[in-house]
């Protein structure tokens, strides 16, 4: 008996069975002409590969999601508290560091998708200063210099280099602890050298990010800030 429940994608383009853990959710795409009782023994044969994959994604989503209802948003990977106000005097900032809060304005007409656009706002503002900033930093340390360094908006990854050398982070990093912060731009910027994630790119990550490893492991733990 199949201990969770999946989703079952069809396309006449697909020509073998696949499993994705996504989410929290497991997706199951087929080809058109397997049988679903073929697709259920087959899924079958991979629970105990999926178990504890999707367990461990499910844990990474309660502890790592983003809750509007919450009294606290986590910042540079510390528990801010979330202060819900009616008014914002030009002196009070949206996000105080030295307090640890964010506020937001909120009245008898604010929905959930009004107060995330003004947190998303707000937090891309601050992570526009600091991430930037950071950047010019560890590209001093590093000697990699990117022809630009941008922050974008992904739900699928913390950044990108191009092949012109441009650098974009994910503005979601605002989350993430400055240690895990740093390790993605080290990454991206060892991209300028090394486009690919062979060993040399992994040497040159390891020069600057001794303890990479580790971060690589923390991070995918945090997959769920991607993902509001």
């Amino acid at each position: 008996m199949i201990e969770f429940e999946y989703t079952l994608e069809r396309s006449s383009r697909r020509r073998t069975l696949s499993i994705q853990i996504d989410r929290g959710r497991v997706v199951v795409k087929a080809p058109l002409f397997i049988s679903e009782a073929d697709i259920q023994q087959w899924v079958l044969s991979k629970q105990a590969w999926v178990t504890p994959r999707l367990v461990q994604q499910q844990k990474a989503l309660s502890k790592h999601s983003i809750d509007l209802h919450s009294e606290t948003l986590v910042v540079n990977g510390i528990n801010y508290q979330l202060e819900k106000v009616s008014q914002l005097t030009p002196e009070e900032k949206t996000i105080c560091h030295t307090g640890r809060c964010v506020r937001v304005k909120v009245n008898a007409r604010s929905t959930d998708q009004s107060i995330r656009r003004q947190l998303q706002s707000s937090l891309k503002g601050a992570a526009q200063q600091q991430l930037i900033a950071r950047s010019e930093q560890l590209s001093s340390f590093t000697g990699l210099k990117p022809s630009s360094v941008n922050i974008g908006s992904y739900t699928s990854k913390w950044g990108q280099c191009s092949s012109r050398g441009e650098i974009s982070l994910n503005w979601r990093l605002i989350h993430l602890s400055h240690t895990l912060q740093d390790y993605v731009i080290i990454h991206e910027l060892c991209h300028l050298k090394e486009m690919n994630h062979s060993p040399r790119f992994w040497a040159l990550v390891s020069r600057f990010f001794p303890e990479y490893q580790l971060a690589k492991q923390e991070i995918k733990d945090r997959f769920a800030y991607l993902k509001w």
